[in-house]
C-alpha cells in the first residue's frame, strides 16, 4: 500500500522518506589535538610556573625570625620539690639573639632554605636543648626552641656555672643574673678540670634527689654539697649550723635517726660537724671538748 492508500502497481518504485543523518564533517589533524594539547600545556606549565615563581621571586625573600620557647621541667625542680623561686625563670634564649643569629639567611628563599641549616646555627646557644624550625610564608622562620633548665650552680675557680640535671654545665653565672637560689656543687681540686659529662656533677645531683626523698624540706635548705671523692659528700645547709658528712645510697635511713637526736645532741655539744658515713653510728665532732653545762 502506498502513502495515500492505493495498491501499487507491479514494478512500481515506492518512494519513501529517510531519516535526517548529520553530515560528517572532517577537520584537520591540528584542529583535532589543539585541544589537548593545550590542556597538557596548561597541566605542565602551570605547576612550572608557580615553582619559579615560589623559588625566584622577592616575595619569598626571609626577612624574620619568630621565638617560641619553653624550658625543659627540671627533674631536680619537679620531683625534689625545690620551689620554682630556686631557679630563674625568666627565658634564657631572647628573640633578639634568635633574630641575630639568623640574620645571615635574611634575603635566601623561603623555600629553599635548609632547615637543619638554621637549628644548626641555633644549637649554638647554650641554653637550647632542642630547636625545630619551619616556613611561614611569606618571609618569615618560625623558631620553636626548648631551654635546658638548671638544677645547681657548679664552683669553679673562675666562676660559677649553671649545670643542668644530667651534670652538664651550661654556662657561666653572671652578676646580672642576680640571686639564684640554688645548690652549689664543689668537687675536689683534683677534678677541676672534669669533661661537660664527668660522673661527679651527675651523682652529686642524685645525693640531692636522695635527700629530697628524705627529707625535701632539708633539700630546699641544703646550699652546698661538696664532693669529697668516692660516694662520699659534706652537705651544708641554712638549716643546720654545721655540715653533714653524708655516703650516697645511705641518706634516708640516717637522716631519720639524725632527725631523732639531734635535739638531745644540740643541747648537749657545741656541734662543729656530724659524720652519717658508718653503719650503726653517727659520729659527733663537736666544737669544744667539754659538753654543754646543764
Amino acid at each position: 500500500m502506498t502513502l495515500d492508500g492505493s495498491t501499487p502497481r507491479p514494478g512500481e518504485v515506492l518512494p519513501f522518506r529517510r531519516r535526517g543523518r548529520r553530515r560528517m564533517v572532517r577537520r584537520h589533524p591540528v584542529l583535532r589535538w589543539a585541544r589537548p594539547m593545550s590542556m597538557a600545556v596548561a597541566i605542565v606549565a602551570a605547576p612550572t610556573l608557580a615553582g619559579w615563581w615560589l623559588l625566584a621571586s622577592p616575595t619569598f625573600e626571609i626577612a624574620e625570625a619568630e621565638l617560641r620557647s619553653s624550658r625543659v621541667e627540671s627533674v631536680v625542680s619537679a620531683a625534689l620539690a625545690v620551689p620554682e623561686a630556686a631557679s630563674d625563670t625568666r627565658p634564657r634564649v631572647s628573640a633578639e639573639w634568635v633574630e641575630r643569629a639568623l640574620e645571615p639567611l635574611h634575603g635566601e628563599n623561603l623555600w629553599r632554605l635548609d632547615l637543619r641549616r638554621a637549628e644548626e646555627i641555633l644549637r649554638r646557644h647554650p641554653w637550647i636543648a632542642s630547636v625545630a624550625v619551619s616556613r611561614r610564608a611569606p618571609s618569615t622562620l618560625v623558631v620553636r626552641a626548648v631551654e635546658r633548665r638548671e638544677a645547681a650552680l657548679w664552683r669553679r675557680p673562675e666562676a660559677l656555672f649553671y649545670v643542668d640535671r644530667d651534670g652538664r654545665p651550661i654556662s657561666p653565672w653572671r652578676p646580672d643574673d642576680g640571686a639564684i637560689d640554688l645548690p652549689i656543687v664543689s668537687t675536689p681540686a683534683v677534678r677541676l678540670e672534669v669533661a661537660p659529662n664527668d660522673a661527679p656533677l651527675a651523682d652529686a645531683l642524685a645525693v640531692l634527689e636522695e635527700i629530697a626523698a628524705a627529707d625535701a624540706e632539708w633539700l630546699v635548705q641544703v646550699s652546698e654539697i661538696e664532693v669529697l671523692g668516692g660516694d662520699d659528700y659534706r652537705l651544708h645547709s641554712r638549716r643546720l649550723p654545721f655540715p653533714v658528712l653524708v655516703r650516697a645510697g645511705e641518706i634516708g635511713p640516717k637522716h631519720r635517726r639524725l632527725r631523732e637526736l639531734l635535739p638531745q645532741l644540740s643541747g648537749r655539744w657545741d656541734i662543729a660537724a656530724i659524720d652519717l658515713r658508718f653503719a650503726r653510728r653517727i659520729i659527733v665532732q663537736p666544737a669544744t671538748d667539754s659538753p654543754r653545762e646543764s
